[in-house]
């Protein structure tokens, strides 16, 4: 069956390649809050003794470029929609990924307070209760943030315009994403098969950079007067 003509764009490979752009605030700051769950108290503490103002700047340089997770469901419903498969599903997921973001910086946000209170000699037990607020705020950004990248996926697929691989890695990555955030709550309090279960989850992240960088060149070769090589 003939696959339909979607008219292409740049905005989400641009989403995609600004969203990339948090690794120019990560690397710098090296291992840093949140923690990982059933990390003792004292490493907590010592994750925000190094780096201070590398770890600030990944607050404040992700509220910028986390704006590409935004640009990448926008710029794809917009795609579909020139093939007439842009539906409430869509919607959702442009709501869904918005969410994710919003949460993302709340984590941030809180790693980034208990590091200017250890930096001023603040109290340990309120440092470690943010990174904790922080860890469990990062656990709650997977489920909207799979959500949104698999019914992005499942309009892609049904609309019929894509290599049908593409689509189908992110559902893969969109379903692994749900399963580590619901399962990574209860799996922050205790070890064993849900702990491990929500670290599986995690394969879902390289998935879905994956599809978005897939997604974003396949509709950027799509671009009206975008001369295909």
């Amino acid at each position: 069956m003939e696959r339909p003509a979607i008219v292409g764009n740049r905005a989400v490979l641009a989403g995609a390649v600004l969203y990339l752009l948090e690794w120019v605030a990560i690397i710098p700051a090296g291992d840093s809050g949140p923690a990982d769950a059933g990390t003792s108290r004292a490493d907590v503490l010592k994750l925000y003794q190094d780096h201070p103002k590398a770890v600030l700047l990944i607050t404040t340089w992700c509220a910028a470029v986390l704006l590409g997770r935004v640009l990448i469901v926008t710029g794809l419903r917009t795609a579909l929609r020139s093939v007439g498969a842009a539906t409430p599903l869509t919607d959702l997921a442009v709501a869904a990924m918005t969410l994710s973001v919003a949460l993302e910086l709340l984590s941030l946000v809180a790693v980034g307070t208990a590091q200017v209170l250890a930096v001023r000699g603040g109290q340990d037990d309120l440092v470690v209760a943010l990174d904790t607020a922080a860890g469990l705020a990062f656990l709650a950004i997977l489920p909207p943030l799979g959500t949104a990248v698999g019914l992005s996926a499942w309009s892609m697929l049904r609309s019929r315009a894509f290599a049908t691989w593409i689509p189908a890695v992110g559902l893969v990555s969109g379903a692994l994403l749900v399963l580590g955030g619901v399962l990574g709550g209860p799996g922050y309090l205790e070890s064993g098969t849900l702990r491990d279960l929500g670290g599986v989850g995690m394969i879902g992240i390289p998935l879905f950079w994956v599809w978005m960088l897939a997604t974003g060149v396949f509709l950027w070769r799509r671009t009206p007067g975008q001369v295909e090589g």
